[in-house]
């Protein structure tokens, strides 16, 4: 599961019922502090299920990609949701399948990697473009 705040809502969803990934979902859900409540707010399109990904929400725009599927695969998909048109943008796909790696944002940039390796990649929200950063070298230790 995935979770992030927008405009003092919470919102979650998109995740796996178990570490299994046997059941996988598409669907965002909203809490609104004020009324204690949940509701549904939209689903991922096109896809079997997201679980295991990472989220960013940079200004008004929520990204989202590493699915993994029921299957246990690790993808490489990559969406944008815009809050102001409430509308879902397919991305150029990740560079790497990057399920449960690290994630992080400095400005209008994120950056992934992990997941079985050590690369890690830079996501340019102005130019919507990926970049490779140097390899991190591994230190052994005795």
């Amino acid at each position: 599961m995935n979770a992030f705040v927008y405009n003092n809502e919470l919102y979650c969803g998109f995740g796996a019922s178990d570490r299994t990934v046997s059941s996988v979902y598409t669907d965002i859900r909203k809490y609104d502090f004020s009324f204690s409540s949940w509701s549904y707010f939209t689903e991922i399109p096109n896809i079997e299920g997201f679980a295991g990904g990472y989220t960013f929400l940079i200004n008004d725009v929520l990204y989202i990609g590493g699915e993994v599927n029921s299957m246990g695969m690790k993808l490489n998909i990559f969406y944008a949701f815009n809050f102001n048109t409430k509308k879902w943008n397919v991305l150029d796909n990740s560079p790497a399948r990057i399920s449960e790696g690290a994630s992080f944002s400095i400005g209008k940039d994120f950056y992934v990697g992990g997941s079985g390796d050590l690369n890690f990649y830079k996501y340019d929200t102005t130019n919507e473009s990926w970049s490779f950063l140097s390899p991190m070298k591994v230190i052994t230790r005795d």
